[in-house]
């Protein structure tokens, strides 16, 4: 029997149990926002029913990794990142056989504004491979975190895409701080009404 814990809001499965019989026995939708599914051995179909179940989701951490989630899995996940209801904050696919599948997650990043964290080490991606990427992952402005340690990917790309990575963490912070600012001002203007 599927449950989830009370106090830190995991999914408690029994060893063996499909991914159709979890998703069938708890609506994503009513999970807390974080899914994390590690070393389970995901199927094409099974990636496929997840990211449908996820649609529309408050989800916002998604840890996958460990998968076997390939190349042919990956546009799966992109289209997910792509629409506009997608609220992830935090994606991690660290250690499956990505490789070229890279391409159209990195994509999605030109589009994807909610995004802050994307953890794609361990995944096979060559130099080749984030060649095509780099266009999408500098034009993102709200990514503060790619983790791309244990792939091969030369010194160079990897410090061009630490800087854009630091630049948006600068201008994330300013707008932190800027509604931090706002808010307080909100709760000084509503407590001297009162």
């Amino acid at each position: 029997m599927v449950v989830i814990d009370e106090r830190s809001g995991s999914l408690i499965v029994p060893i063996g149990t499909d991914l159709d019989s979890i998703l069938g026995c708890v609506k994503i939708d009513k999970l807390t926002p974080q899914f994390e599914l590690v070393r389970y051995g995901l199927t094409l179909s099974n990636v496929q029913a997840l990211m449908t179940s996820l649609k529309d989701s408050p989800c916002r951490r998604l840890s996958l990794e460990m998968n076997n989630i390939d190349d042919i899995a990956c546009p799966f996940i992109r289209d997910y990142l792509i629409q506009p209801s997608c609220q992830l904050r935090y994606l991690n696919l660290a250690s499956n056989p990505i490789s070229s599948g890279a391409i159209p997650l990195l994509q999605a990043l030109a589009t994807n504004t909610n995004l802050r964290t994307l953890d794609l080490s361990y995944c096979d991606i060559t130099d080749d491979i984030i060649n095509k990427c780099i266009p999408h992952i500098l034009v993102n402005e709200t990514l503060i975190l790619v983790n791309l340690i244990g792939n091969h990917i030369a010194d160079s790309k990897m410090r061009q895409i630490a800087v854009k990575m630091a630049s948006n963490q600068v201008k994330f912070d300013a707008l932190d701080t800027s509604i931090s600012r706002e808010t307080q001002a909100m709760k000084k203007e509503d407590n001297a009404a009162l």
